[in-house]
């Protein structure tokens, strides 16, 4: 019996042995694929970090090219405002001159206008016309105020340009 229960008991002790055994295959199992995933997520997380590194470096270089580039719109504004300014003052000086030249040939114009044979025609025409009614409508209000007055020889059929002239010699 002893021989029984020795092989009973080493039975029963390789029995708890393989059972702790098994136990311990499937926990090393468990920690081994556990292990895995964590393997696994980390190399997911480098890789991850590595492709956001590299877009980080992508963006940088991007912001740095940008930078420049707003650098240099910046001073392209500057100049061209500066420029703008200038023809602004340019064109402000041109009209200036512009101006002066037209109130001098408007000048110019008149003088030699009024130095023509036509403006003195002209105005001999005016002076005429004007002192024929003038001298009509002081003979109307004569002959209405002094009725019994004959005042039929008074006429300007004889005033003629010549004689418009003679006050005035500058024409």
């Amino acid at each position: 019996m002893v021989v029984n229960s020795s092989i009973h008991a080493l039975t029963y002790q390789s029995k708890v042995n393989l059972k702790q055994a098994l136990e311990a295959e499937e926990s090393s199992r468990s920690a081994h694929s556990e292990f895995n995933l964590a393997r696994n997520e980390i190399n997911h997380l480098k890789n991850d970090a590595r492709a956001k590194k590299e877009l980080l470096t992508l963006l940088m270089a991007e912001k740095k090219e940008l930078e420049a580039e707003k650098k240099e719109l910046e001073e392209r504004e500057v100049t061209l405002k500066r420029e703008n300014e200038n023809l602004e003052a340019l064109v402000k000086e041109w009209t200036k001159i512009l101006l002066q030249a037209m109130e001098d040939a408007k000048v110019k114009a008149v003088k030699e206008y009024k130095s023509s044979a036509e403006y003195c025609e002209k105005l001999v025409e005016a002076w005429t016309a004007g002192y024929r009614e003038g001298f009509k409508l002081s003979r109307w209000l004569t002959r209405r105020e002094f009725s019994h007055l004959g005042l039929n020889a008074i006429t300007t059929f004889k005033i003629t340009k010549e004689m418009m002239r003679e006050p005035r010699r500058s024409c």
